[in-house]
């Protein structure tokens, strides 16, 4: 899957988070994201994975030929970080389909 950024930008409060970017996120690359504390990685991985809307500017999500806008594509792409909320009452398979069941 490729992810197109188009003129995005992130705003909280009166402050830019990020504005203006244009990236493409092509399958089967890596790619790195730095910056210093409260730069605004990790919000950026939130609104790449859905979690977040875009104050401005457009995702689209590239999947064997076909497009998806944002109210399509959350059924495709998942975010896993360090500070995660996991149900601590379900095993690992539960919260797997639990999880599964959402994006229906």
């Amino acid at each position: 899957m490729d992810l197109i950024v188009e003129n995005a930008g992130k705003k909280f409060s009166q402050n830019w988070i990020f504005r203006h970017l244009n990236i493409i996120f092509e399958s089967g690359k890596q790619y790195a994201i730095t910056g210093n504390n409260g730069a605004g990685k990790t919000t950026l991985l939130k609104i790449l994975a859905g979690i977040l809307p875009l104050t401005e500017g457009s995702i689209i999500y590239k999947r064997q030929e076909q497009l998806y806008y944002s109210d399509d594509f959350f059924k495709y792409i998942s975010l896993v970080g360090p500070y995660t909320e996991l149900i601590e009452e379900f095993t690992l398979k539960e919260l797997f389909f639990f999880t599964q069941s959402l994006k229906e």
